[in-house]
């Protein structure tokens, strides 16, 4: 086969990176105009399509609506634009235009400023969480980070300021309601799975990628717990000054919270319920000693307490591969502990307590942060900085007293 020449090559890869560049083009007017405007926009020459985006992403009002009455009715396609066919719509696309006169050029009326901000809303998110991402991972103190952290978190407040409303810029219909999505499918996946790496990477303090994760680096449940983390910040991000930016983000954020609330609970349920089987298999050990006949009182109570004493090797964790339950604690401790922020983020806990009917566990996994109100009925821990995953319901006595803190820690000699 021939190769090409160099000059063929490079003229082929500037060629691709124009299209990319006219499809972010088109994407971004797509926010404020209808695909028949785009198409007229986009035929004018790519030049003034950029600049009139910029147009968009400043005007102080609805600019669909302003572009499109009474402008379009004076542009070389007239008022069939307004009520267009599918036909006529690909006979715009094809068309050869010359130039768009005063409907246009009312809002290209000078060299545009330079802008920092994104030609479209998503992509400045994304980009903003990009370097969010950036400064978790430097590797720097956690006093350090968590200044330049406070600096970030200022671009997304000044962010919203000039754009005052996202929704305020779309296009909108006869009845006021929107009739373009503030993003697209797309674009909100890539924004939550970036707040997930974010989310990761600050609360396990680790900066590798988290789909090659462990169990022995992030713990069983660190997804899980850090998709719930990424749908906190995405909600307090699109709620601020007591107002919600996108209700189709809201809509959005409210499902993966479910979502993840659902897989911390499973998590949650699998550590307490792997626990309480090892613990029913060390009391039949225990039993099995007790009952041996051919064992003095004195040997019986030795090897008991040499088996306790084993801790969680005793229930038979590996300690370069198990992790048993953050923590056993009363409802006291608990409640103590939560209050100081001294319970580990993303830590499963069983929390014993006494009941008029029997004593009971209670699983959680604490978040150290105070969740949120997503709503009503989005999810039940709004206002906590846990979540329940369940009730035991009363347990065995001889069970409930083997539930305790010693069979969770690895000694030494094991």
């Amino acid at each position: 086969m021939q190769k090409q020449p160099l000059e063929n090559v490079l003229l082929g890869l500037r060629k691709r990176e124009q299209d990319k560049e006219n499809d972010r083009i088109a994407e971004g007017l797509s926010y404020y105009l209808t695909s028949e405007e785009v198409a007229v926009a986009m035929k004018r020459g790519i030049g003034s399509a950029k600049e009139l985006l910029n147009r968009a992403q400043n005007y102080d009002g609805d600019f669909g609506a302003a572009f499109n009455l009474p402008e379009l009715k004076s542009a070389p396609y007239g008022e069939d634009l307004l009520n267009i066919e599918t036909e006529k719509l690909n006979a715009v696309k094809q068309a050869k235009v010359s130039r768009l006169t005063d409907p246009l050029s009312t809002f290209i009326t000078e060299t545009p400023e330079p802008d920092d901000l994104a030609n479209t809303h998503a992509e400045f998110e994304l980009n903003w969480g990009y370097d969010k991402a950036k400064i978790i991972k430097s590797g720097e103190s956690q006093a350090t980070i968590d200044a330049q952290l406070a600096v970030h978190d200022k671009k997304w407040a000044d962010y919203l300021v000039r754009l005052k409303d996202v929704a305020a810029a779309k296009r909108k219909g006869e009845t006021g309601e929107n009739t373009a999505p503030d993003y697209t499918d797309k674009q909100l996946n890539d924004q939550y799975e970036q707040s997930i790496d974010i989310a990761y990477a600050y609360h396990t303090g680790l900066a590798g990628d988290r789909k090659l994760l462990t169990e022995q680096r992030g713990g069983t449940n660190s997804y899980a717990v850090s998709s719930v983390f990424a749908s906190i910040d995405m909600h307090n991000l699109n709620n601020m000054n007591s107002k919600v930016q996108s209700e189709q983000k809201q809509n959005y954020i409210n499902t993966r919270v479910k979502q993840g609330v659902i897989e911390v609970n499973k998590a949650a349920k699998n550590k307490y319920f792997t626990f309480k089987n090892k613990l029913i298999d060390l009391r039949e050990q225990l039993r099995t000693i007790e009952t041996n006949d051919d064992l003095t009182e004195e040997k019986k109570i030795e090897q008991k307490n040499e088996l306790m004493s084993k801790g969680a090797a005793a229930l038979g964790y590996q300690p370069l591969s198990d992790n048993p339950p953050a923590g056993i604690l009363t409802n006291t401790e608990f409640l103590k502990k939560q209050k100081e922020g001294s319970l580990r983020t993303g830590g499963i806990y069983l929390v014993k307590t006494n009941t008029e009917n029997g004593p009971k566990i209670t699983v959680v996994t604490s978040f150290n942060t105070e969740i949120p109100d997503f709503g009503e009925g989005v999810i039940a821990a709004s206002g906590q900085t846990y979540i329940g995953a369940f009730d035991s319901g009363v347990l065995d006595k001889s069970l409930y007293k083997l539930f305790d803190p010693k069979f969770l820690k690895f000694n030494s000699s094991n």
